[in-house]
């Protein structure tokens, strides 16, 4: 097979990472939605989105909503669960948080203003952290989000609520990354015509907004001696907007992603939507490649690799593909004809094989499934954690408390807690049961709770995160 030919195959599978289309289809479907959620009334970015076509809902008190009223970040739960937008930039309050306030307090009264001007950034932070565990939810994680404070609002990054959500998020979402752009490196400069490093720091589920917006100043230039002491009133209010360039950047980054989404998606589902017969539209040859000069082997090789990595489509789908690839004749055709095992073996009907298990079925109260599970509770910054106890035949549930603790609290439950839950919680109501199946956490497996299900009469088998599904099955709630 020729290098150009095997490029082009190559160079097709790549376009079919579920990790990267599935969690995108909803960028291709639905136009792409921005929310910004800021304390100003105008905003360079959300014109700068516009211009790009993008659709941009503003919610500021000017339009309706108050982040420090509890029934307004209520409605703004509900609109999102409704329709949630493809990101979301929250900029909120910062004045009373940043650390030159500490220097501005001369009497109790002004002591007393600071103190009442802190709680109330304190209530716009909790609603905007609401918001972002709603859009997680909403979205499953395909959405993104952008918390931006200035760097020097170090009393605000510091807040007990938004240490928590930052703690909770890494445990159970991932990373986050923190973004640092420098006005400097976008042409801010004071009245005087010196460059001011002013610096935001940007909290995001967004890697590539950190690869691509992350600007550091890098030294080539000096910066305004007094930094902005002795500006005036206006100028340094100024400094509060985002300089042109960067919002520019923003808006540029999230249009490209947009279209990138698009494109890969128009790609992967043109042979799917596609309602032209094959006859016409696809040329295709009866030759053999030999005939060509090419290796039959590495072709359905290739061949075989392109259609398990788009997700196993039938032959003219793969076929259709091919063909809009550019692909020779002679190829399309052995797409037409190829054949994928697995893709067989999930053929129902015509086999005389029997869709279900014949084995014998387990009675009830004979076996029981055990996990734990912990429950987070974002609003109360608590979590606790639950014994489940569930009958595999009947799917009869019982649930009894074990601990409950802080969000940064770790650890596993002890086997006389364990005892006591699967006593109360099952054997002092129902019949004792044969066989306990169990999660392979080490508190269930081994020690002491092993080793009074022994002496009882009650066998326990442990298997892995894959075999549990039984006991998971009844509780979606256990994994919010």
């Amino acid at each position: 097979m020729s290098g150009h030919t095997c490029q082009q195959l190559l160079a097709a599978t790549t376009e079919f990472d579920a990790s990267d289309s599935l969690p995108a289809l909803q960028d291709y479907t639905l136009p792409f939605k921005v929310w910004e959620l800021c304390c100003r009334i105008d905003s360079s970015r959300s014109n700068a989105c516009k211009k790009q076509g993008m659709q941009v809902s503003r919610k500021t008190l000017e339009t309706g909503y108050d982040m420090g009223k509890r029934a307004q970040v209520q409605m703004l739960v509900d609109e999102m669960k409704k329709d949630p937008p493809d990101r979301a930039w929250f900029s909120l309050l910062c004045i009373a948080v940043t650390s030159i306030q500490r220097l501005n307090q001369r009497d109790l009264r002004q002591v007393e203003e600071l103190r009442k001007k802190k709680q109330k950034c304190r209530k716009h932070l909790r609603g905007a952290i609401l918001l972002i565990w709603t859009l997680l939810t909403v979205t499953l994680g395909t959405s993104k989000f952008y918390f931006e404070w200035p760097k020097g609002a170090t009393d605000g990054w510091h807040l007990p609520e938004l240490t928590a959500f930052i703690h909770q998020y890494n445990q159970y979402y991932g990373r986050l990354y923190f973004v640092q752009i420098d006005g400097c490196m976008h042409g801010m400069k004071s009245p005087d015509d010196w460059p001011i490093k002013k610096s935001w720091l940007v909290m995001t589920n967004d890697a590539e907004f950190y690869d691509r917006c992350r600007l550091l100043c890098d030294g080539s230039h000096q910066h305004r001696p007094d930094g902005m002491l002795g500006m005036g009133t206006k100028a340094v209010s100024e400094t509060d907007f985002y300089p042109p360039s960067m919002v520019d950047g923003i808006a540029r980054m999230w249009k490209s992603q947009w279209v990138r989404v698009i494109n890969m998606m128009e790609e992967v589902y043109a042979g799917e939507t596609s309602s032209q017969p094959l006859t016409k539209p696809i040329s295709t040859s009866n030759t053999t490649p030999e005939e060509h000069g090419f290796d039959t082997q590495k072709a359905w090789s290739l061949l075989h690799r392109l259609h398990r990595a788009s997700g196993h489509p039938n032959n003219k789908s793969l076929a259709r593909l091919c063909h809009d690839r550019g692909l020779p004749p002679w190829l399309v055709q052995m797409a037409l004809n190829l054949k994928c095992q697995a893709c067989e073996e999930v053929k129902r009907g015509e086999q005389m094989v029997l869709p279900v298990s014949v084995g014998e079925r387990a009675r009830p109260w004979q076996i029981i499934g055990l996990d734990v599970y912990e429950l987070a509770l974002p609003q109360q910054s608590k979590k606790s954690r639950y014994l489940v106890m569930v009958d595999l035949t009947m799917r009869l549930t019982s649930v009894f408390h074990l601990w409950e603790g802080e969000l940064s609290d770790s650890g596993t439950d002890a086997g006389e807690r364990l005892i006591q839950g699967f006593i109360e919680g099952w054997l002092l109501h129902r019949p004792k049961p044969e066989w306990v199946l169990a999660d392979s956490q080490t508190s269930l497996c081994e020690g002491v709770f092993a080793e009074v299900l022994s002496k009882v009469g009650i066998g326990l088998s442990v298997f892995g995160d894959k075999h549990t599904g039984s006991t998971e099955a009844p509780n979606p709630w256990s994994r919010l």
